[in-house]
């Protein structure tokens, strides 16, 4: 039975929710942000060092950080053997447990979120009520989808491994949580496909709208910008098909953009080395990101696959950028009722509506994503959707 309000809530994290942001730690980083009002006592993987960063990080916060060390003796024997991957069994579940009942028994009416698949099996040893296991993406689908574009055949292998341990987890154990919390509907359907017993709740990415002084006038923008982390598969190969299909037909229309890429610079010209050919721009990063989104005009997001959101596409669109990409740049973004974002079915398509973009709609469909960035991706939403998830489940009673 759910309880219209709850005291604390205890999360156990699989990654740091420190910048910088990587993926699945920036869901907790945001999911701490945005819940300003409560008790959180958080249960994380973290030496000296860091557990002073965390601290420092969130001091004046009502969060309070538990340490554990991870279990690296025989990891990769008990990986094989149980069939999960190797973050999942360095986990410390026994102290994890401990340490969640040891909370639990301090307040009356908790709340218990497992972060990420990995922390799967720790809901074997509880019964359900008042658990939330955030998997917020489908990662057995978003390792299929690397698999797909791996550049070679060592790393297709590396990405099918994964994707079998994380399907494993998925399906074995992810129903007993009373709620599975997913970023978008398409993580739903496609985590429902492995496992139709899960109970799901989308609840999107998020995070806060930018200040207004970061942001320029979109008239006086001049940055265009291709963004996404070339260590990822299906970033890489989404560049190479969008300057393959520029030297076919538009050899000219990528010239003086940026390519930010966080990889160093020898790494992305081995990746891609047609980047002097086209005019691009390499940067690895950039001193305030949150400043130069603020002045980049147009924003290019190069991917072909992959699950969940983007939280490049978020950040370009809270930022006033007019962004573009393929469809599943703006996946949890769809059914606008006026274009948001330009998209196209490839990236030939998507060169040639570049090349006759006026300024004028360029402006309109920037000032329509941020718009939509603030009525459904803005912080304070984020904040209401979660503590209606939060609310929506029962109490946590671990039992002792």
């Amino acid at each position: 039975m759910s309880s219209d309000n709850f005291d604390r809530l205890i999360l156990t994290c699989d990654a740091l929710p420190l910048p910088p942001f990587v993926g699945h730690n920036r869901v907790v980083y945001e999911l701490l942000q945005a819940l300003d009002r409560e008790e959180i006592e958080a249960v994380v993987y973290a030496n000296d060092d860091e557990m002073n960063q965390l601290e420092g990080h969130w001091k004046g916060r009502r969060v309070r950080f538990h340490p554990l060390t991870r279990r690296m003796a025989g990891r990769h024997i008990r990986s094989v053997v149980q069939q999960l991957s190797l973050p999942t069994v360095t986990r410390d579940f026994d102290g994890e447990e401990k340490l969640v009942k040891t909370l639990a028994r301090q307040t009356k009416n908790p709340r218990l979120l497992v972060h990420f698949i990995t922390g799967a099996p720790l809901l074997e040893r509880f019964d359900g009520r008042g658990v939330i296991l955030s998997g917020h993406d489908c990662m057995s689908h978003v390792y299929l989808e690397e698999a797909r574009h791996a550049r070679n055949w060592s790393m297709r292998l590396r990405y099918m491994i994964r994707r079998r341990f994380a399907r494993v987890a998925e399906k074995r154990l992810a129903h007993q949580a009373e709620r599975v919390h997913l970023v978008s509907h398409h993580d739903m359907i496609e985590f429902k496909r492995v496992n139709p017993r899960i109970r799901g709740e989308v609840v999107p990415l998020g995070t806060e709208a930018p200040i207004p002084s970061k942001l320029q006038p979109f008239a006086e923008r001049r940055v265009c910008v291709i963004w996404g982390t070339l260590s990822d598969e299906l970033i890489i190969a989404g560049l190479r098909r969008l300057m393959a299909a520029a030297v076919r037909s538009h050899p000219s229309i990528l010239r003086g953009w940026i390519v930010l890429g966080r990889v160093p610079e020898a790494e992305a010209r081995a990746l891609l080395p047609g980047l002097d050919r086209l005019g691009l721009i390499y940067r690895s990063h950039v001193p305030d990101l949150s400043a130069f989104l603020g002045a980049t005009r147009l924003l290019l997001l190069p991917d072909v696959g992959g699950s969940g959101q983007k939280t490049r596409t978020l950040d370009g669109l809270a930022h006033g950028c007019c962004a573009m990409g393929l469809p599943i740049a703006f996946r949890g973004i769809e059914n606008c009722p006026e274009p948001a974002y330009i998209q196209a079915a490839t990236h030939g398509e998507l060169l040639d509506q570049l090349a006759l973009l006026s300024d004028v709609d360029a402006e309109r469909s920037a000032a329509r994503g941020r718009h939509r960035f603030l009525e459904e991706f803005d912080r304070p939403v984020l904040a209401k959707r979660w503590r209606k998830l939060l609310q929506g489940v029962g109490t946590f009673a671990p039992g002792y």
